[in-house]
């Protein structure tokens, strides 16, 4: 994959496997806001949007 990189481009295994590290590597402060993205564990759609939303308009937040 080259960049630019886009979530339609990963495969679901390796966005799921990035969501349960994301929740393994949380900090207690961090895990606060997860707690109202366990739909079932461990995948989490509060992780799964923020992974989204960086891929759609990057770290630094500004839009194309």
């Amino acid at each position: 994959i080259r960049p630019p990189y886009s979530m339609d481009k990963m495969m679901e295994k390796a966005i799921h496997q990035e969501v349960i590290n994301f929740w393994k590597f949380a900090s207690g402060e961090t895990h606060k806001y997860y707690d109202f993205g366990s739909v079932r564990d461990p995948d989490n759609w509060v992780i799964r949007w923020s992974l989204w939303h960086v891929f759609r308009y990057g770290s630094s937040n500004k839009r194309r």
